[in-house]
């Protein structure tokens, strides 16, 4: 009967991370507000340094965040770049090698609609084989062919590699990220624990130090203290 009076309001079911931030830093900012006879310096050295370090991790996975994107760009552009790339110089290779030839079908096992859309599970693969006819027939084609297409695979190659490592990063962060989010949460479910006990006799000042309205409505109604009445 009493159980979901004990569940934290401040998990993270249904907080986005920006509100769950905004409602832990004006906590924070009330405790210290209302701090002038020093009640609260307890819960301020206690939440501080936890809030701390759940913004340090949230700032660290927004910018790892906004890298990965970037490398994400990067690596779809070079494919696209490269399929662009490969079906204007198929003419070329056509009138060097007829496209009924063994030759023209170490270029274009598959016909030039392989590349029409080239997958990054598919790049190496495709690419690579491309490259090495280029590289294999290179004194019929013009230097600048295979020169160009091992400029894409080697910049491909380069920035997937980055991009996985990223992701990796990212989500290892996530973790971290999580980890410190529910550490703050813990702390803030005490604070309410302790300000309900404090002010057992008028628990409408819990308002004063937590903007429940961040909270989603399962959360806030299960938790929260009925909401002041107007004094007669």
């Amino acid at each position: 009967m009493i159980s979901h009076h004990l569940n934290n309001p401040f998990d993270s079911r249904g907080i986005s991370l920006m509100n769950f931030y905004k409602l832990s830093l004006a906590h924070l900012e009330r405790l210290k507000t209302n701090n002038q006879d020093g009640h609260f310096s307890h819960m301020i050295d206690e939440t501080q340094p936890v809030f701390d370090a759940f913004k340090s991790k949230i700032n660290v996975s927004a910018i790892e965040t906004a890298t990965k994107e970037a490398k994400t760009v990067s690596v779809d552009t070079i494919i696209v770049e490269t399929s662009n790339y490969i079906r204007s110089v198929s003419n070329l290779i056509a009138y060097h090698f007829p496209k009924d030839s063994p030759v023209y079908q170490e270029f274009f096992l598959l016909g030039l609609k392989e590349y029409s859309r080239i997958l990054k599970k598919d790049y190496d693969r495709i690419v690579a084989r491309f490259l090495a006819a280029c590289e294999k027939y290179r004194g019929t084609l013009k230097d600048e062919i295979p020169d160009k297409m091992k400029d894409f695979y080697n910049a491909y190659v380069e920035a997937r590699s980055q991009q996985l490592q990223l992701i990796g990063e990212v989500k290892e962060q996530s973790s971290d990220t999580q980890t410190k989010w529910l550490e703050l949460a813990k702390q803030l479910y005490l604070n309410l624990l302790n300000l309900t006990i404090m002010f057992v006799d008028r628990t409408d000042r819990v308002y004063d130090f937590f903007d429940f309205s961040m909270l989603p409505k399962r959360n806030r109604k299960k938790e929260e203290p009925e909401p002041p009445t107007p004094e007669s």
